[in-house]
C-alpha cells in the first residue's frame, strides 16, 4: 500500500555511482556559472574597474580546462549509474572534486566571503544525509586544509588575496553594490541546490521510516495489525476504557477446520483463505475498531465504545459474511469458509487486564468451536 505510492527509488538506497553522478552534475553546474560570470565580466565597458582583467583572462584556461573535466566525470560517472556500479571510490571521487574544485574559485574571489561559507556550512550538513561518512569527512578535511593554505598564503603575502577582484570596498569604506549582488547571486544557487537535496533526501527518508513502521506493525500475508501492533492498541484501548468509561469488548475469530484446508488444498490455498477472511472482517468492522492477525487461522477483533450486545451483534455479522465466502481451488470445487468467534466484554468489570480478556474471550471461542462451530459465543460461566 504505502510502497506503492513510492514512484522512485530513494535517494538513500542508491549506488555510489548514481550519488557522484548527482553530486559532479552539481559540480558542473556551479563549474558553468563561474565560466559565465567570468565572460561577462570581461564583457563589461568597466571592468578594468571591476576586476582584475589581466588576471581574469589568465585564468579562462583553467576554467575551461576545469569545466571539460568536469563533463568527462559526469559522463563517466553516468556510465557508471546506468551499470549500477557499487564502489565507495565513487563517492570519495564526487566530494573530492566538489570540494578541491570549488577551493580553486574561491582563491579567486576570496575565501573569507559568503560563497565559501555557505559551501563550508551547509554542504557537509547534506553530505552526511546522503553520501558516505568517510567521503564527507574526508573532502570536507581537504577542502579545509585548502582554504585554510589560501588563506594564511594571502595573509603571509605569499599571493594576492582575492585577485581576481578590485574594489571591494570604496574609498568611502562602503560594499561595492556590484561585488555585493555577485556574491549574493554566488551563494544562492548553493544554497537552493543543498537545501533542494536535503528536503528531498529527508522527505524519503521520513516515508521509509513510515513504510518500516508500517510493515513492522502489519501481518504482511494479511495487511491487517499483527500481534505485536494488536497487543499494543489493545492495552491503549483498555486503559481508554478504564479512564473514560466506554465498554470495551474483544473477539477472537478461528477459521474452522484450517488444517484440514492446509491438508487438502495446500498452503497457497490456505494462504488465499486468510486473505480473504482478513479483507471481510476488516470491511464489516467499523472505522474505530482494529482487526489483526495473532497468528495462524486466529483473529483478533478490538471493538472500542461497545458493550456486550454491540458486539454480538458486529461478531454475527462478521460471522455471516464469511459464511459467504468462496474460494477456487483449480480442481473445479469451490471451498466454503466459515469462522467460530468468542467475546467477552468488560462492562461489568473494567479493571481487567488485557491477558484476562483474552482469555474469556478464548474460552467463549473454544466454547463456540465444542458446540458444533460457525458460531458466535459470549463469554459466562460455563465457558469456563
Amino acid at each position: 500500500m504505502l510502497a506503492k505510492k513510492i514512484t522512485m527509488r530513494n535517494p538513500l538506497e542508491w549506488e555510489d555511482s548514481s550519488k557522484a553522478c548527482l553530486l559532479l552534475f552539481a559540480t558542473l553546474l556551479a563549474h558553468l556559472q563561474y565560466l559565465g560570470w567570468a565572460y561577462y565580466l570581461l564583457s563589461l565597458p568597466q571592468r578594468d574597474e571591476l576586476i582584475n582583467t589581466e588576471f581574469a583572462l589568465s585564468q579562462l584556461p583553467y576554467f575551461h580546462g576545469i569545466v571539460v573535466l568536469s563533463t568527462i566525470l559526469f559522463v563517466i560517472s553516468i556510465v557508471g549509474s546506468l551499470k549500477r556500479s557499487e564502489s565507495v571510490l565513487w563517492q570519495h571521487l564526487g566530494t573530492q572534486y566538489y570540494g578541491i574544485s570549488l577551493c580553486y574559485f574561491s582563491f579567486v574571489i576570496g575565501t573569507l566571503t559568503m560563497p565559501t561559507g555557505a559551501v563550508l556550512a551547509a554542504a557537509p550538513v547534506v553530505g552526511l544525509i546522503l553520501f558516505d561518512r568517510a567521503a564527507v569527512f574526508g573532502a570536507l578535511a581537504s577542502s579545509t586544509l585548502l582554504i585554510l593554505v589560501i588563506s594564511y598564503g594571502s595573509a603571509l603575502q605569499w599571493w594576492e588575496y582575492a585577485p581576481v577582484i578590485k574594489n571591494f570596498v570604496s574609498e568611502s569604506g562602503h560594499l561595492s553594490m556590484f561585488w555585493l549582488t555577485s556574491m549574493l547571486l554566488f551563494t544562492v544557487p548553493h544554497f537552493l541546490m543543498l537545501t533542494i537535496m536535503a528536503a528531498y533526501v529527508l522527505r524519503r527518508w521520513r516515508m521509509r521510516e513510515e513504510e518500516v513502521r508500517y510493515l513492522s506493525l502489519t501481518d504482511p500475508l494479511t495487511s491487517v495489525s499483527n500481534r505485536r501492533s494488536a497487543m499494543s492498541h489493545l492495552e491503549r484501548e483498555l486503559e481508554r476504557s478504564r479512564r473514560k468509561g466506554p465498554s470495551l469488548s474483544v473477539v477472537m475469530v478461528d477459521l474452522d477446520h484450517f488444517k484440514r484446508v492446509n491438508d487438502t488444498w495446500g498452503h497457497g490455498i490456505g494462504d488465499e483463505v486468510l486473505v480473504k477472511a482478513a479483507k471481510t472482517l476488516r470491511e464489516t468492522v467499523r472505522q474505530n475498531d482494529m482487526v489483526g492477525r495473532l497468528g495462524g487461522e486466529e483473529f483478533l477483533l478490538i471493538l472500542p465504545g461497545t458493550d456486550q450486545k454491540g458486539a454480538e451483534f458486529l461478531a454475527e455479522r462478521c460471522r455471516q459474511h464469511i459464511a459467504k465466502l468462496e474460494v477456487d481451488t483449480g480442481q473445479r470445487e469451490i471451498l466454503k469458509v466459515t469462522a467460530s468467534m468468542g467475546i467477552y466484554c468488560n462492562e461489568h468489570n473494567r479493571l481487567l487486564e488485557s491477558d484476562m480478556l483474552l482469555e474469556y474471550a478464548d474460552q467463549a471461542l473454544y466454547h463456540a468451536k465444542e458446540s458444533g462451530r460457525n458460531r458466535v459465543v459470549i463469554w459466562h460461566e460455563g465457558c469456563a
